[in-house]
């Protein structure tokens, strides 16, 4: 009863995290309390449930901040895997929870193994190398990042099977790191795809096509720009920030389009 119990309030949690993160937060402590009284009241657990036990406290401390714990947690999590597909998971998780407690290079050595798992279906590798690509990032890698963020992205446009809700935060990552290394075209097309993959109703699809019209601009293109920064402008759904963003860039191309040729 304690550890289905348990394994409810993980659920909950995992609905609530990123909405409500103070109740989030008690739900964590009151479950991680609740799978220690199951580990001493229970100490002969079936491989699934000590496996899942270790794999859901490493994440629940890890985002309380407890990353030691949560680091060891999860290194048991990779010993205890009792198929492949959950070693893979808690690769991907001591990865992310490595980066996170600043252990930068460990992080980049565990999410490597985790992507060269052997037997293990494509799209299920999509998770390690987004957090791969973090981790590079991390490093100041950008082209290694870039690669591997591309290589998730690959995998979710040609496998039907996975969900690509993850696809347009993927696409303005690469978007980003394509614009930090002064890849301009392939900044301003990543942009354009990632505003195209969020739906209308999402401030980051407005975020996204601003980022294309600045970037337009630079490339001289001030009829384009000026169109989609005039639609940032009139959107119900950009934030307040993106709308004054885009009638400043408004103003710029109004600027640019009247100055005076020079002698």
């Amino acid at each position: 009863m304690l550890l289905a119990r348990a394994k409810a309030q993980v659920l909950i949690w995992s609905c609530v995290w990123k909405k409500e993160p103070a109740l989030a937060t008690a739900i964590a402590e009151s479950t991680l309390l609740l799978f220690d009284q199951v580990k001493k009241s229970a100490p002969s657990l079936e491989p699934e449930d000590l496996w899942e036990i270790s794999f859901d406290s490493a994440e629940l401390n890890s985002t309380l901040g407890q990353f030691d714990i949560a680091s060891w947690q999860a290194e048991q999590a990779v010993l205890s895997a009792p198929d492949r597909n959950q070693e893979l998971n808690s690769l991907c998780q001591l990865g992310a929870i490595y980066r996170l407690a600043g252990r930068i290079v460990e992080s980049r050595e565990i999410l490597t193994r985790a992507i060269r798992l052997a037997d293990v279906p494509a799209f299920t590798l999509v998770p390690s190398y987004y957090e791969l690509a973090l981790t590079e990032s991390a490093l100041g890698k950008a082209a290694e990042a870039r690669a591997k963020i591309r290589r998730a992205i690959d995998i979710l446009q040609s496998d039907p099977t996975p969900p690509s809700h993850h696809l347009p935060d993927f696409l303005r990552f690469y978007a980003d790191i394509s614009y930090e290394m002064d890849d301009i075209e392939e900044a301003m097309g990543s942009f354009q795809a990632a505003s195209d993959a969020y739906p209308t109703s999402d401030p980051e699809h407005w975020g996204c096509l601003l980022w294309v019209a600045s970037l337009q601009f630079t490339q001289g293109d001030l009829d384009s720009a000026s169109v989609n920064a005039e639609r940032v402008r009139q959107s119900s759904f950009a934030t307040v920030e993106r709308r004054e963003e885009a009638v400043a860039l408004l103003a710029e191309i109004e600027k640019f389009a009247h100055r005076e040729p020079r002698c």
